[in-house]
C-alpha cells in the first residue's frame, strides 16, 4: 500500500507542477505587448456618379446628374437636360451627405438652374432655385435614387412672379470608389 500511494503522490505531483512549468514556458516565448493602436483602413466610398432620370422620358425630358464628392459629405453636381418639344437646360447643386458615407445614403441640398425652350407657340426661359432629398443605394456600383424636391420657378421674361412647384424623382446610374 505504501508503494501505490508513493505512486499517487508522485504522479499527482507531477501532474500539478506540469501546468505551471508549461505556462511559465509559454510566457517566455510570448512575444511582449505592442503598444501601437491598430485601427481599420478607411471603407472606400463613392466618389463619383452618373444618374440618369427614370422617369423623365415618359414624359419627354432627358437627363444626366455628373456628381463629384469633394468629401465623404458634400458634393457638387450638373444636371444638363433635354426636352423633346425643343428646350434645354443646366442645373448646379450641392449634396450634403450628412452620414458621410460619399455618395451613398441620405442627402439633401440646393441647386439653382435655368431652361430655354422653343416651340410652336413661342419661346421661353425659365429660372429655378430648388431643394431636393432623398436617399442613394448603391450595390456594386450600381445606384438607385429614389427622393423629392420643391423648386421655385421664374419666366426670366415675365413680370408676373413665379411658382412653387414640387416633384417626385427616381435616377439609375453608376457610382465609382
Amino acid at each position: 500500500m505504501r508503494r501505490s500511494s508513493l505512486w499517487v503522490i508522485v504522479t499527482a505531483g507531477a501532474l500539478v507542477s506540469m501546468p505551471q512549468s508549461a505556462k511559465a514556458q509559454s510566457a517566455m516565448d510570448a512575444p511582449a505587448p505592442t503598444l501601437a493602436v491598430r485601427t481599420d483602413g478607411a471603407v472606400p466610398v463613392p466618389t463619383f456618379g452618373v444618374t440618369t432620370d427614370a422617369i423623365g422620358p415618359f414624359f419627354g425630358v432627358f437627363s444626366a446628374r455628373f456628381e463629384i464628392a469633394l468629401a465623404p459629405a458634400h458634393a457638387i453636381s450638373l444636371l444638363p437636360s433635354y426636352v423633346t418639344a425643343g428646350g434645354v437646360g443646366l442645373d448646379v447643386g450641392y449634396h450634403l451627405w450628412p452620414l458621410g458615407r460619399g455618395l451613398e445614403a441620405l442627402f439633401f441640398g440646393p441647386s439653382v438652374g435655368i431652361a430655354s425652350a422653343s416651340t410652336s407657340f413661342g419661346s421661353s426661359t425659365v429660372a429655378a432655385a430648388s431643394i431636393d432629398a432623398g436617399w442613394q443605394f448603391v450595390w456594386a456600383g450600381i445606384a438607385i435614387t429614389p427622393g423629392a424636391a420643391v423648386s421655385y420657378v421664374r419666366d426670366v421674361e415675365s413680370d408676373q412672379g413665379g411658382t412653387l412647384a414640387w416633384r417626385l424623382t427616381m435616377s439609375l446610374g453608376y457610382a465609382w470608389l
